[in-house]
């Protein structure tokens, strides 16, 4: 009888472990890892990852100019909306945006496509509505972006995320004229 409740109990307690183990990857999953990058290009650029709640895990200022925008703000545990607010006014602040450089780029990766689609039209659409003012006017260019290592590996070399990468090598493709060099350093306009 002693021994049935001794391999008894040791089932239940691996089946317990077992539990307490997959709600542990589950938690992680959902508020640790990264679910979404989105990626915000002027000339300044700046990559954010999100959880799979749209809540910011980390913001990286990818050059100089990106340091610039994203000064001492702390973004971590924020909702994306905030921090998309935020960026977008800095670089309003810091002349990043104005009436001659007009354009932003914003590029979301995803493992979601249906998720990453919807994500870029509702960023897109709040850009739009911050820079249409009475005062200015600014165009808002939007894609999804699917990062491999030749993507990730020339964004990296450059100083740029993988969205304007992204971008530059479909400049390419359309007019043979032009080097990834000569275009990897140009503004969104």
């Amino acid at each position: 009888k002693n021994t049935w409740v001794r391999r008894l109990s040791a089932i239940a307690a691996v089946f317990a472990l077992l539990i307490v183990g997959c709600l542990g990857f589950l938690y992680y999953n959902s508020n640790y890892a990264v679910g979404s990058t989105v990626s915000l290009d002027i000339n300044p650029s700046i990559e954010i990852r999100v959880n799979r709640k749209d809540r910011v895990l980390d913001v990286i200022p990818l050059n100089e100019d990106g340091r610039i925008v994203v000064g001492e703000m702390d973004f971590a545990g924020s909702d994306l909306d905030v921090a998309v607010n935020a960026l977008v006014g800095s670089m309003l602040r810091n002349g990043y945006l104005n009436e001659l450089s007009n354009s932003i780029l914003i590029s979301v990766d995803g493992d979601n496509a249906e998720k990453t689609a919807q994500l870029q039209e509702k960023l897109s659409a709040e850009i739009s509505s911050l820079l249409n003012t009475d005062t200015f006017s600014g165009a808002v260019l939007s894609q999804t972006v699917t990062a491999d290592a030749d993507l990730r590996s020339l964004a990296d070399t450059y100083g740029i995320t993988v969205g304007k990468a992204q971008l530059v090598k479909q400049i390419m493709s359309a007019s043979p004229l032009y080097t990834f060099e000569s275009l990897a350093g140009l503004s969104i306009n």
